[in-house]
């Protein structure tokens, strides 16, 4: 995903829940610096939610954690994709 963040006009966002295996366990600050320091993402982390959050009601349900909402930097809508969906796959998409 950072490497669509680098290479195009697409941002991806991390939108971290708690809700599926409990795999988001930290507090907004320990999330952002984890996925900073073990992958190099720059592109925006938010604050940790829920699955009522209005992007997930307005855009598509996670099927599990690590579905991957896409946005220009107008912030329109681009497309979302399953976690079972490689990061591979949603660049030969973008």
């Amino acid at each position: 995903m950072q490497k669509i963040y680098e290479t195009s006009n697409i941002v991806p966002m991390a939108l971290p829940t708690n809700e599926f295996g409990a795999q988001e366990p930290g507090d907004d600050i320990e999330i952002s610096q984890y996925y900073e320091n073990k992958f190099g993402v720059t592109f925006p982390v938010l604050k940790k939610t829920n699955l009522e959050h209005v992007i997930f009601a307005t855009y598509g349900q996670p099927t599990w954690n690590f579905n991957k909402y896409l946005f220009d930097r107008r912030h329109d809508f681009v497309a979302k994709f399953d976690s079972n969906i490689p990061v591979s796959e949603v660049i030969k998409n973008v």
